[in-house]
């Protein structure tokens, strides 16, 4: 996306939209807990948030973090639309090292069936 278009969506409150990926792989390094005990993905730069993930002080972090990570696939949402820049950032670097690596496993398997390369 432009910087006007950038600029324009930021004026409506809509921050890093157009560098958000398909999948978030960072949320679980996101958490943070807010006093009352609940745990939220995406970590204080949340404009909005979903319903918490569990109470730390009932549940512990891991255990509320672990029991959630099937709401992952349900990332992005319109929870994720400002989204703060360094977090889109790290989400991006993330896709294209396990994309590389996924590229480079391939690679090493040789040609498929059929005599053909396997896609990258």
């Amino acid at each position: 996306m432009s910087l006007d278009e950038y600029c324009e969506l930021a004026a409506q409150g809509t921050y890093w939209q157009g560098a958000l990926t398909e999948r978030c792989y960072v949320a679980p390094t996101q958490a943070f807990v807010l006093p009352d005990g609940c745990v939220h993905w995406c970590g204080a730069h949340a404009i909005r948030r979903p319903e918490p993930l569990g109470d730390v002080r009932r549940d512990g972090l891991r255990r509320c973090i672990r029991a959630s990570l099937g709401r992952l696939a349900g990332c992005p949402n319109e929870f994720c639309s400002s989204c703060a820049g360094a977090t889109c950032v790290i989400n991006q670097g993330t896709e294209r090292a396990l994309k590389d690596q996924i590229a480079q496993w391939l690679a090493e398997c040789g040609p498929v069936a059929g005599g053909t390369q396997p896609p990258a």
